[in-house]
């Protein structure tokens, strides 16, 4: 047994000896130790790019594979522009995706801006866009979307409801009336 000791030594002498640079540095010169390599960051989840966002209502039942959440910029204002956050989610791959604004009552669409297209989707992506309407009236707005989503040459399309809240317009400056001046006064 002891012969099978000396060549499996001569083996472990030989590899550890393949690692060593035959010309070493001069002494105090040692090369740098490699960094160490940031691992590749991977991309926001689905989940945390749509974190804030609330899922638009379906109309009807439907089993069109695709879905729609959405949020708003800032509070709805009578005549002020608003900006909707949209993440369109389709579950299959599909050779294009198009939204449109299809009724918009109460609510102000510039020309072209109720469109868009998304070619070549994949599933488990969220496709990140954004509308701006303008609400006209205040009350409750009902902003009605279609997803129509095109895949092996078939073209299936999905209704979606996107409520808007806007509240009454609030006099800038309540009217001086002898009961508030009265109020002022005791304070």
């Amino acid at each position: 047994m002891h012969y099978l000791r000396l060549p499996a030594f001569a083996v472990l002498l030989v590899l550890a000896a393949c690692g060593r640079d035959p010309n070493p540095p001069p002494d105090g010169a040692r090369p740098a130790p490699p960094k160490a390599q940031n691992a590749p960051k991977r991309g926001a989840t689905v989940e945390e790019q749509t974190a804030g966002m609330v899922t638009a209502v379906t109309l009807g039942k439907s089993a069109v594979p695709i879905e729609l959440k959405f949020s708003l910029d800032s509070r709805p204002a009578l005549a002020r522009p608003l900006a909707i956050k949209l993440a369109v989610l389709p579950k299959i791959a599909a050779d294009l995706v198009s939204l449109q604004i299809v009724d918009a009552d109460g609510v102000e669409v510039p020309d072209g801006g109720g469109e868009f297209d998304m070619p070549e989707v994949l599933p488990g992506i969220a496709y990140l866009g954004s509308i701006t309407v303008t609400p006209a009236r205040s009350g409750i707005l009902v902003l009605n979307l279609n997803l129509s989503i095109k895949h092996d040459e078939i073209v299936e399309t999905r209704a979606f409801s996107v409520p808007i809240i806007v509240p009454e317009a609030i006099a800038a400056a309540a009217p001086r009336t002898a009961t508030n001046a009265v109020r002022n006064t005791q304070k």
